[in-house]
């Protein structure tokens, strides 16, 4: 029995140790936790530094952006501007056009013009020759048909209008 018991107190003095060392471990741990590492001086200069480096980076960057976006809107004004302009250019052009093709419709009809008048004229010749002729007849019978002749192409003429 004396060998379970020398086992017994053995193991038991194992765990003891075990506690010990782990109770050891444990006031560590504490300790360290309770006690804050010192921070280098030199690592808190150097991120203040860092920090307003940054920050004027971060400035420039943004004057820069607002020049570029600045300009790139008085572009943008300037083109709508030009835009307005070329719509006042297009509607006066649209203008011209009607104006030019209602001179071409009036082109168009000069050739049945051009035929009236010129039928009109022929007319007035005949009329003139038959005036002509109706006066140098000696016979009065020939000289009244003429004059219906003349009345008659006078008629004609009316209608062809001015």
């Amino acid at each position: 029995m004396e060998s379970n018991q020398e086992k017994v107190v053995h193991i038991n003095k194992e765990i003891e140790e075990k506690q010990e060392v782990v109770e050891g471990a444990q006031e560590e741990r504490t300790a360290a936790a309770e006690t804050p590492a010192p921070a280098p001086a030199k690592a808190g200069k150097d991120m203040g530094k860092a920090a307003l480096f940054i920050s004027i980076l971060t400035v420039l960057l943004l004057v820069v952006f607002f020049y570029a976006l600045n300009r790139n809107v008085a572009g943008l004004a300037d083109e709508v501007q030009e835009l307005g302009q070329l719509r006042g250019q297009v509607a006066t052009l649209d203008d011209k056009m009607v104006q030019f093709e209602d001179k071409l419709k009036i082109l168009d009809t000069v050739p049945a013009i051009a035929k009236r008048t010129m039928l009109r004229s022929m007319v007035q010749d005949l009329s003139q020759r038959a005036a002509f002729i109706s006066k140098e007849v000696e016979d009065e019978n020939q000289s009244q048909q003429l004059q219906q002749a003349i009345e008659l192409l006078d008629k004609v003429q009316q209608g062809f209008g001015d």
